[in-house]
């Protein structure tokens, strides 16, 4: 309920399984969102996410005032978008984010992704390319070297990424690889 109040998404299907768990499906621009939890689960596993929206300032707002904490407040970053954080109840990590000026930053993403932050990125990135064939598409990284945004493209779905750091921390996320 969280996500359609405060963001806007739009419920597109709810039920409650034998056990008591839910499952929903929600929409969001050209994205959609699975949700499940219930009362078999031993611990939430909250994770990060990227909505790419002209509306930054005021999503970040609504969040906030619907309960999210902050992350940060909307900023223009140096990679080329505008962009503001929340946490919602549940743990999950919201990024809005709009392109500046000229930037390629959004190119090849839809509404909603996933954002990682692995310790150790580089190596990260490393091991997607050799396991899975994955292709860096962007890399932002410090003066000193630590990587501040990526794009990984494996297939034709891209996983972004930034170094750990402060209260951004590695979250547990798990991905299909849909393979031949």
């Amino acid at each position: 309920d969280w996500l359609k109040n405060a963001i806007g998404f739009t419920e597109q299907f709810r039920t409650t399984g034998a056990g008591g768990g839910i499952h929903c499906e929600l929409r969001v621009g050209d994205s959609m969102l699975m949700v499940g939890g219930g009362p078999t689960l031993e611990k939430s596993s909250p994770t990060a996410f990227v909505l790419v929206t002209d509306q930054v300032d005021e999503l970040y707002k609504r969040a906030v005032d619907s309960g999210a904490t902050s992350l940060g407040e909307p900023m223009d970053a140096p990679y080329g978008a505008r962009v503001g954080g929340v946490k919602d109840q549940s743990g999950n990590e919201w990024y809005f984010s709009k392109a500046l000026g000229d930037s390629s930053i959004h190119q090849g993403l839809g509404t909603l992704s996933v954002y990682l932050h692995p310790v150790r990125t580089p190596e990260f990135i490393h091991f997607l390319k050799a396991a899975f064939g994955a292709e860096e598409t962007q890399l932002y990284a410090s003066p000193d070297g630590v990587v501040q945004h990526a794009k990984i493209l494996i297939g034709d779905s891209i996983l972004q990424m930034g170094e750990a750091h402060g209260i951004y921390q590695p979250m547990p996320t798990q991905f299909y690889l849909y393979v031949t």
